[in-house]
């Protein structure tokens, strides 16, 4: 009967190591919520500008960008039971207790936009990184590059 040996794994030299997912996903969050913000402050900051000196083209007139605001409602809590075993609201009173959250609204405009600079900048983030992190590597199956000669003549 022939015995084998287990080979301990090794780590393999092509793999990625797995946090960068985690840095990804990092930045991948970094870049939708700053574009969020960038194109939200733009906006408010286009259109206070177009109100004191219009120069936005004739469909956005005086008014400046216009945002499609969309309201999604407010959420009314409860009242809490008070005759539960435990009166009040747990450990702690609290002097103004929470009611509603909203009113909740969403502006299509700057979400879109925010789509659209969130891919511009995650493209340009990805074409750097290739620029500057991956230099081109020979794999087994490609031909060494051609030795090149010398220029013979030097006059031209």
């Amino acid at each position: 009967m022939r015995s084998y040996k287990v080979q301990p794994k090794t780590a393999d030299r092509n793999q990625i190591n797995p946090i960068w997912r985690g840095i990804g996903l990092v930045m991948l969050v970094a870049l939708t919520f700053g574009s969020y913000f960038a194109v939200s402050a733009g906006l408010k900051i286009i259109n206070a500008a177009n109100r004191e000196t219009v120069f936005l083209p004739a469909p956005f007139g005086a008014q400046g960008i216009p945002t499609l605001a969309i309201d999604l409602g407010t959420y009314q809590f409860p009242r809490p039971v008070t005759e539960w075993p435990v009166p009040g609201y747990g450990p702690f009173e609290l002097e103004q207790p929470l009611r509603q959250i909203g009113p909740v609204v969403v502006e299509v405009t700057s979400l879109a936009l925010t789509v659209l600079v969130s891919l511009i900048a995650y493209g340009a983030l990805s074409l750097v990184w290739a620029i500057v992190a991956n230099p081109t590597r020979l794999g087994p199956q490609d031909a060494p590059p051609p030795p090149r000669k010398g220029r013979a003549n030097l006059a031209r």
